[in-house]
């Protein structure tokens, strides 16, 4: 069964499920990042066989990433937006969401667009300029009609009121789920309010990276 299935893909489509399935069995262990070193090695060398070999793109911007080597975290990250095909790109991306937002925030924050798509998180969370409220949740786009998740800003003063909505992104879309509302003072979140059981653990450590590096632009 499985054989009559890949003969009938194009040889495109079966070059790509070859990778897929390579790049699973193959570099499932690899990205140790207690060992620095030895994962750098092994993606430099995964990355000499198949320079489309998402996991290991992403561990080679993560290692740069932990020693502080910012240059070459950007460089990576760059380099796979101009050379590789989009659904490579997504599968970083994806890697990079699971294992450290604080990166993919790092670099969306100094391009101002992000890696895969959703650009409602960098660009919302920057129109409040510290101070407001960032609502998560499910939004309904008037403009294609779907409900997508999506994250809304209000900015505010410092007393946080006199709120209004803020919305590079979207402007347009309206509430349809509500999942949280973050409170921002200062470049700080002090509050959430949880309304769904929905983990937005990710996105709050996204967030905080966001304002931290906002805040410090703003203080130089």
């Amino acid at each position: 069964m499985a054989t009559m299935f890949v003969k009938v893909l194009t040889p495109l489509a079966r070059a790509v499920l070859l990778s897929l399935i390579l790049t699973a069995f193959a570099y499932a262990h690899q990205c140790d990042l207690s060992r620095p070193q030895l994962a750098l090695s092994q993606s430099k060398e995964a990355l000499s066989k198949d320079r489309w070999d998402a996991r290991a793109q992403a561990c080679l911007s993560l290692i740069y990433y932990r020693l502080g080597d910012r240059f070459r975290v950007m460089k990576v990250l760059r380099d796979a937006e101009e050379q590789l095909p989009q659904w490579v790109i997504d599968q970083i991306h994806q890697h990079l969401w699971i294992e450290a937002p604080e990166l993919l925030a790092y670099k969306e924050f100094s391009d101002q667009y992000t890696l895969s798509g959703g650009d409602c998180m960098i660009k919302n969370t920057s129109m409040i300029d510290g101070n407001g409220y960032l609502i998560i949740g499910d939004f309904l786009n008037p403009h294609t009609k779907k409900v997508t998740r999506h994250l809304a800003a209000y900015k505010c003063n410092w007393q946080l009121s006199n709120c209004r909505e803020s919305n590079l992104i979207c402007p347009e879309c309206t509430i349809e789920r509500p999942e949280a509302v973050v409170k921002v003072q200062d470049y700080k979140v002090i509050e959430v309010y949880q309304i769904e059981p929905e983990l937005i653990e990710r996105n709050l450590r996204y967030i905080k990276t966001v304002l931290e590096l906002q805040r410090l632009r703003y203080a130089r």
